[in-house]
C-alpha cells in the first residue's frame, strides 16, 4: 500500500491516458 502509491498511481494514468485515446480515435472514425 505504501510503495504502490507513486507506481500505482503512475499506472492508472496511463491506464486512463489509453482509455482517452481510443475514445477519441473512435470518436474520430
Amino acid at each position: 500500500m505504501i510503495f504502490s502509491s507513486k507506481g500505482g498511481q503512475h499506472e492508472e494514468n496511463i491506464i486512463i491516458a489509453a482509455i482517452n485515446r481510443t475514445r477519441v480515435h473512435r470518436t474520430i472514425i
